[in-house]
């Protein structure tokens, strides 16, 4: 039991080493995907939210009890 926690635990330190100093051109490949989601993902949230705050304050303005 030991001894197959280890070889996971040794694997997965592998897997890790090999996707943050591209051992590989796949390692590259990898890291140049993962990088463009990361990237992706933070632009759609800073998207998401200027629009949400635009479209609050729109409603905002067409609301009957606005004092606008």
């Amino acid at each position: 039991m030991i001894r197959a926690d280890h070889q996971v635990g040794h694997a997965l330190r592998t897997a890790g080493q090999e996707l943050l100093y591209g051992t590989n051109s796949a390692g590259y490949f990898v890291i140049a995907v993962l990088a463009a989601t990361v990237h992706l993902a933070l632009a759609a949230a800073r998207w998401h939210e200027q629009r949400d705050h635009q479209q609050q304050a729109a409603a905002a303005r067409l609301h009957p009890y606005c004092p606008n």
